[in-house]
């Protein structure tokens, strides 16, 4: 196991924070809202501006 040693434990330690803030509610939100404004400029780009005067 990585723990076996203290340099080995602190680093599972880090990790496993690195993991829990990752997957925390917050930062899935802020990814999926990236991800979202991302595409939604990719989107703008590709279709043609529409005429709202009908």
């Amino acid at each position: 196991m990585i723990q076996r040693t203290e340099i080995g434990k602190r680093c599972r330690e880090y990790f496993l924070s690195v993991e829990r803030e990752w997957n925390s509610p917050e930062a899935v939100v802020r990814r999926a809202l990236q991800l979202a404004d991302q595409r939604l400029g990719e989107i703008k780009l590709i279709m043609p501006p529409q005429d709202s005067s009908t």
